[in-house]
């Protein structure tokens, strides 16, 4: 089909694909959907090596596969430099050669993969440039981290290669728009989580325990996600631990006791479909994530356990919580996670009550108003639209 002479094209570049764990494919899938109305061509610049055939035409492997999130000692980090300017050579050459006005899109990134966009803008010819846009999405409380000073860098050299107004910050959440702002010294603009649609329709539902509540602790276990609380629930001591089932992941290496809850272990890494069976087949959703490190970043978990009328049990201070007082829901869903015995009484008891599903309902609501593909597109339009 024949490009129509104003398509703008929209390029994400994912330098690091982490094995297809996590949001990156279904949240770049989103961007497709939500920018299609938009008549903007949508092309996903993805690490070579990976298999074609897996990916639609769009996701292209063209760019420099390399690690640069492993940790190390300071020679293996220094090294880090070469691969990141390889990197950055590999974006400049899948960009030379393109004469639209594009937007260049990064939504998951580290300093050293920042530093090989950068790189790869300023390898470009001016001209070119006069034609780019750049947009990147932050997600985590970078204000706070050590290496901050390299990303406020960064944004400067890339805002001083482009032309006034094609320079902008976005980030999914309210509290780190206030932040990053302030460090920054940039206004940033908030857009949804935009990979929330859920298929309830013909979802076969796990069938477990019909006699227990389901909980799931979604993911890969990791600390800053509760691992250690999750492991004090397993080896909590329960009597009435037959009405409680956890779903974990395998990788979890949680052991049951057979004086506590019973324990389902499934595989780490779910296909779409079977992530929507373990949402829709459970009861709660348990997010016992670490307050530091959650503290305003946001979770596509929670976002679709609301969506899909699950209840949620958060850790204070995190950016959940702040969600949750906003429909009055913070007194029965944000818990201190101290003591397991306690934390397994409430979860028996959730269930049961009406006003807490009535006020989720309300949530659910608000949520599907906002984050969705179609609100995520008209967001992206009106910020280029605006700074056109």
């Amino acid at each position: 089909m024949e490009k129509a002479s104003n398509q703008l094209k929209f390029i994400s570049i994912i330098p690091n694909l982490v094995e297809g764990e996590g949001h990156i494919i279904p949240y770049h899938t989103a961007v497709t959907q939500a920018i299609q109305p938009l008549n903007w061509e949508h092309q996903v610049l993805i690490p070579r090596l990976v298999e074609p055939h897996l990916f639609p035409p769009h996701w292209q492997p063209c760019l420099y596969p390399c690690d640069l999130e492993s940790k190390g000692h300071f020679f293996q980090q220094s090294f880090k430099i070469k691969e990141s300017t390889k990197l950055g050579l590999s974006i400049t050459k899948s960009l030379q050669f393109s004469s639209e006005t594009t937007i260049l899109f990064l939504e998951r990134f580290i300093h050293l993969q920042l530093f090989a966009l950068t790189l790869a803008i300023w390898l470009l010819p001016r001209q070119q440039c006069e034609q780019l846009n750049v947009w990147l999405l932050y997600r985590r409380d970078t204000h706070n981290s050590k290496t901050r000073w390299i990303y406020k860098s960064l944004n400067y050299l890339l805002k001083q290669k482009l032309p006034q107004g094609q320079f902008h910050l976005l980030t999914d959440s309210e509290k780190l728009k206030d932040s990053l702002s302030r460090y920054f010294k940039e206004s940033i603009d908030v857009v949804p989580i935009p990979h929330t649609q859920l298929t309830p329709v013909n979802i076969t539902y796990f069938s477990i325990d019909k006699e227990a509540l389901i909980c799931w602790w979604p993911g890969s276990p990791r600390l800053e996600k509760g691992w250690e609380i999750i492991k004090n629930l397993v080896d909590c001591d329960f009597s009435q631990g037959d009405k409680i089932c956890l779903v974990a992941a395998e990788t979890s290496a949680l052991i049951a006791n057979n004086q506590g809850i019973k324990l389902k272990l499934i595989q780490d890494k779910l296909d779409r479909q079977d992530y929507e069976q373990w949402l829709y087949s459970c009861d709660i959703v348990l997010l016992p994530y670490d307050r530091e490190a959650y503290h305003e970043r946001t979770s596509g978990i929670f976002t679709e356990a609301i969506i899909a009328n699950k209840i949620p049990l958060v850790t204070p201070n995190t950016w959940m919580a702040y969600e949750l007082a906003k429909y009055n829901l913070d007194q029965s869903l944000v818990l201190d996670w101290e003591n397991p015995m306690t934390i397994l009484d409430i979860i028996l008891q959730l269930p049961q009550d009406s006003l807490i599903r009535e006020k989720l309902k309300i949530m659910k609501d608000s949520y599907e108003r906002f984050h969705n593909i179609k609100n995520y597109g008209n967001c992206l339009s009106k910020i280029y639209t605006f700074n056109k």
